[in-house]
């Protein structure tokens, strides 16, 4: 019995000790690396045509951060030799990596880089850079990778091999994709031209019999939404949109809050006029010995039926294109139709007797161009309610031009503003009680737009309207002010890094030249001889 025991016990302990070497060969071949190529630490880098990047390949252990002894390592640099030349004599490797040309592969050109111990492995640290190269970007257009392929870390034997995972680093060549919308019933919305990188234009919204537009998604099941303030293009796409039966739910009865966002803002302008009525007033008595207040009856008069009027138009036209953005957030479109005053300004001052010259109506053609190059991206597509609205508020800001002209030099101009802001005030205060139930928190979360507005927005702004107007043909402020849509287009670019077409620049460039031909001196006819 003893001896049976004993033997059993030998068995184990030779079991044992035959299988520590398995388990440590089991230990050590559960090793993780990764192949990661990268431009300066990137691995997505934009590149003009003729320049040159500098690419780095690194061996990283990722199952833990110990280095170990290194037997074998090999890996394949694919390239496509259409878009990539590599730079002659530009490869460096690490010590006893060597590197050989494989010529040409299937899908472009490869080139191999491989380290082999001959003394029984040589310690490598859990991260190496196993060498560089330098590529010239031959390629035109279009988006590339160097990928590594059949990359190998192996023990001594070359029996076993390691978990590898190769990252390969894409080159971008400045490129324009296309983006397709489906509108899957709707009415037809045109594709856009966008470059790689950059964000889409929200079209303006397809109209379906019994349906509403819920969304943009990237895919037919419609599970993952395109943002369009967020997501970038990387490649030629398509839209689908999303349709939910019956109307928009329009919230309890008030689409959105954006009159008493109104108000706030008008009133945050009041309180700002205020103190500048009277730094006006005490600068313009040191150098006039008077202030800008009415000294008569007639003049108070006069002040109040301004103010009443050009506030009551600034009120209306600025909820007739708040409402039309509700119904259609084409902001594009929006911009064209509210900046049309610019043609309707003359229009309506042929009735009053003002004949303008061949020269400011053919600047106001000009503009009229610009304004659909710069606005109108995608064509008009369907005439929309959304598109009477904001023809609407475009005659309601003519004839707000004309007031202002009108009455601003019959009275003070800072005066004017104040008082104009203050009904304006008045009746979207009313309005809010009417239509809307804000809550506080729609003040918190808007409250730095709402400053902007309030002050320069509003404040500033139309009070150097009433200003810049005393002395001017109406139709030549409709003019300048329809600028407002080029430093818009301007300002996205320089400021948000938005994107800028050579389209929309050409827009910007006419409507700078209708300003400017606008208010040059009208040519003399030559006097017939006697």
């Amino acid at each position: 019995m003893k001896q049976q025991i004993f033997t059993r016990l030998l068995c184990l302990v030779l079991v044992l000790v035959c299988a520590l070497p398995a388990l440590a060969w089991a230990e050590d071949t559960s090793r993780s690396y990764d192949f990661d190529l990268s431009v300066g630490g990137q691995q997505e880098v934009r590149a003009a045509t003729g320049e040159t990047v500098t690419v780095t390949l690194v061996l990283k252990r990722t199952d833990m951060a110990e280095s170990a002894e290194m037997y074998c390592m090999q890996t394949e640099i694919l390239y496509d030799d259409s878009f990539f030349k590599l730079v002659e004599g530009s490869i460096m490797t690490a010590p006893g990596v060597r590197w050989s040309d494989m010529g040409r592969r299937t899908g472009g050109r490869a080139f191999y880089l491989n380290f082999v111990s001959f003394s029984g492995g040589e310690p490598w640290a859990s991260e190496v850079t196993v060498g560089s190269f330098q590529m010239e970007v031959i390629g035109t257009k279009g988006v590339s990778s160097l990928t590594p392929e059949n990359s190998i870390v192996s023990v001594q034997s070359g029996t076993d091999h390691y978990t590898m995972t190769d990252n390969p680093v894409t080159v971008i060549v400045t490129t324009d994709c296309t983006v397709t919308f489906e509108s899957a019933g709707g009415s037809e919305v045109p594709a856009q031209s966008v470059q790689y990188g950059e964000k889409v234009k929200r079209p303006a919204d397809p109209v379906r019999e019994g349906y509403h537009l819920t969304g943009w998604y990237t895919d037919l099941d419609h599970t993952r939404e395109w943002d369009f303030k967020n997501d970038v293009v990387k490649g030629n796409m398509t839209l689908y949109a999303g349709w939910a039966e019956g109307a928009a739910p329009t919230g309890g009865g008030s689409p959105t809050l954006w009159i008493c966002l109104a108000a706030a803002a008008v009133v945050l302008a009041v309180l700002v006029l205020l103190p500048t009525v009277k730094v006006f007033d005490l600068v313009r008595q040191r150098s006039t010995g008077t202030t800008g207040a009415p000294k008569t009856p007639e003049e108070r008069r006069c002040l109040r039926r301004a103010s009443l009027v050009c506030g009551t138009l600034l009120f209306v036209a600025s909820a007739a294109q708040q409402f039309g953005l509700t119904l259609n957030p084409s902001t594009a479109k929006a911009g064209f139709l509210t900046a049309m005053y610019v043609v309707l300004v003359p229009i309506f001052g042929l009735a009053l007797g003002r004949r303008g010259s061949p020269q400011l109506w053919l600047s106001v053609a000009i503009a009229v161009c610009g304004l659909y190059l710069l606005c109108m991206q995608n064509g008009f597509g369907g005439v929309e309610r959304s598109d009477m609205v904001l023809l609407l508020c475009a005659v309601l800001f003519s004839f707000q031009i004309m007031a202002v002209n009108h009455y601003g030099p019959q009275v003070d101009g800072v005066r004017l503003s104040l008082r104009q802001f203050f009904v304006v005030a008045v009746e979207s205060s009313v309005a809010t009680l009417l239509l809307e139930h804000p809550a506080p928190a729609e003040f918190a979360v808007n409250a730095v737009p709402l400053l902007y507005c309030g002050v320069m927005s509003s404040g500033v702004a139309y009070t150097l309207q009433i200003l810049g107007q005393r002395d001017m043909n109406p139709a030549v402020g409709s003019l300048i002010m329809c600028l407002e849509s080029v430093f818009s287009a301007l300002g996205g670019w320089v400021l948000l890094h938005q994107s800028l077409s050579p389209r929309e620049g050409v827009g910007c460039v006419l409507i700078f030249a209708a300003v400017v031909l606008a208010q040059l001196p009208a040519p003399q006819r030559a006097e017939r001889a006697s």
